[in-house]
């Protein structure tokens, strides 16, 4: 008998009789596209093994609480948005025996008894799986005091998904944006290794495409005539291996078409890389095509999601894609008053490029601001999307901290896995001096694919939260990698100046102030943002600090 610490999650269709009851074959269907497009890639994607199942439930156990949480989360806000069943799931990290194929333990059995209290769609976890997750999911459970569960000795601390909407997550109005069909990834391989990789795989680009907002994207064996269509094949020979991918779009034509070898012998890593590189790339592709049939059209005649879109593929974070940003942004809330999202769009980008030292640029908006953050809080609720890009245009144009880390809080509960949120949660905790925070959104981020608009930003959050925690050092790499991105990103030359004037270089921090004013004439440490909080937060000081040794205009 092997004995082994696991993350264990306990999954059980919720009203399972009463569906098999009403329609039996209906149900049977629907449980096999669960296990086949939803639970079983969810699963295969963080390496958990199903070590039970029971027909309408399982046993799936883990190496990580960070996965089974993650996984859990997932498959739960997928079958939300499909609305076609529910799972009551559980959660304990915990010792389990495994012996004549079959699992014991203290382990499964918590797991099991936290399953049973939850509500349909719901997450229990125990005590000791909440005290191992993270900042990015911590937010996503509330306590529900200790419990006594059958035949178990002491009582539990229970944590209970919370949120806004229990159980999912809140999501964008796709209505207008690009639809993504992911047919699970097939392969004629026999061997379980190959066929739990290619589950994996599904797993994977399922997770990094369903979580960025300008797409909607579903795992389905029969996409529709109006969806792009993603379809793989693993194929192999011995030891090796290759995916071959396409995307083909809704008329037919291929947008892309890839394939990455690789070896059964680094199987996870090839895996976990290979599904971040395929998903940014049919991203990028769908994206570009999308835009390519629309592009013959002036701003001035595109609708607001077609704007919207256009704003996401701005490549550049420099001044003038900023400006670009605000006014595409600005002419969105003529087309579609009534999105909140636009109106938070503008007030973040108008008060980025104030803070660029683009005040002039942006000027003829700068009275729009409070009308723009009251239409947010009026159309968007506490838990939307919007609320995040709004927290961190409002505390830069406010320099208000509290208001801004409680709505960012409240969307990281329901949006963790969403990217675009990290990033921008990233930065209003580095405007606040929350280093630590920043890093955990950016390290989850980093895993995931970016829209080009952001990819410079992240880079930027990630220098900036290392220069708060005092490491010079790799704030310096990290803002030379952002300038390679973006060598006019006025955020980044900032930081490089105070970065190199902080370690003794003032002669080449100098070069990068005359740079910024070069780009922003008239710019200065008042016109920088983080507005009166450099006197209180001593990260922040020291940012000022290198500004003002860099020869930054007061």
């Amino acid at each position: 008998m092997r004995r082994n610490l696991y993350a264990v999650l306990a999954a059980d269709v919720a009203g399972y009789s009463r569906l098999m009851s009403d329609n039996a074959e209906q149900t049977l269907t629907t449980l096999r596209r669960l296990r086949s497009e939803v639970l079983g890639p969810a699963v295969a994607a963080r390496h958990g093994r199903v070590v039970k199942s029971m027909g309408d439930g399982w046993i799936v156990t883990f190496k990580a609480i960070s996965d089974a949480v993650e996984c859990a989360m997932q498959v739960q806000d997928r079958l939300k948005i499909d609305g076609t069943m529910s799972l009551r799931m559980g959660i304990h990290l915990g010792d389990i025996a495994e012996a004549d194929d079959d699992v014991f333990g203290d382990g499964i059995n918590i797991a099991a008894r936290l399953q049973a209290l939850a509500e349909p769609g719901a997450l229990v976890i125990s005590g000791a799986a909440q005290a191992l997750l993270d900042g990015t999911l911590r937010p996503s459970f509330d306590s529900a005091g200790e419990r006594e569960l059958k035949n178990i000795a002491n009582p539990i601390a229970v944590w209970v998904r919370g949120g806004e909407i229990a159980g999912g997550k809140a999501t964008m109005e796709t209505r207008g944006l690009p639809r993504l069909a992911i047919k699970p990834v097939g392969t004629t391989d026999s061997r379980d290794e190959v066929r739990e990789m290619a589950m994996a795989l599904t797993g994977d680009l399922a997770s990094h495409l369903n979580a960025l907002r300008p797409l909607s994207s579903r795992t389905t064996e029969a996409p529709e005539n109006d969806e792009y269509r993603f379809t793989a094949t693993l194929r192999t020979h011995g030891d090796r291996i290759r995916l071959e991918a396409r995307l083909v779009a809704p008329e037919g034509s291929v947008v892309l078409s890839k394939k990455i070898d690789g070896s059964l012998a680094e199987a996870f890593d090839w895996q976990d890389e290979t599904g971040l590189t395929v998903a940014q790339d049919t991203f990028d592709g769908l994206m570009a095509d999308v835009i390519a049939s629309f592009d013959y059209l002036s701003d001035e005649e595109c609708s607001a999601r077609q704007l919207y879109l256009r704003m996401m593929t701005l490549g550049l974070v420099d001044g003038s894609s900023i400006v670009k940003w605000t006014d595409l942004m600005s002419l969105a809330i003529e087309k579609d008053p009534e999105w909140g999202l636009s109106y938070a769009y503008a007030a973040a980008g108008t008060a980025v490029a104030m803070s660029m030292g683009l005040k002039e640029k942006v000027s003829h908006h700068l009275a729009n601001l409070p009308e723009w953050s009251a239409k947010v809080k009026n159309l968007e609720p506490a838990h939307s999307p919007a609320r995040i890009v709004l927290a961190f245009g409002d505390l830069v144009r406010t320099g208000e901290k509290r208001e801004a880390m409680r709505n960012v809080r409240v969307v990281l509960r329901n949006l963790p896995f969403d990217p675009e949120a990290l990033i921008w949660a990233a930065w209003t905790f580095c405007f606040c001096d929350e280093a630590h925070e920043s890093l955990n959104c950016l390290d989850k981020a980093d895993r995931s694919i970016k829209t080009p608009i952001l990819a410079a930003s992240a880079s930027n959050a990630k220098a900036m939260s290392y220069f708060l925690l005092g490491d010079y050092a790799t704030a310096m790499r990290l803002t030379d990698q952002t300038l390679k991105m973006s060598p006019d990103y006025n955020g980044a030359l900032m930081l490089a100046a105070a970065t190199h004037a902080m370690v003794g270089k003032e002669d080449i921090a100098s070069r990068f102030v005359a740079r910024v004013l070069e780009l922003s004439p008239g710019h200065t440490l008042r016109r920088a943002g983080w507005r009166g909080s450099e006197f209180h937060r001593p990260g922040i000081a020291a940012y000022f600090e290198g500004l003002r040794k860099a020869g930054m205009p007061e």
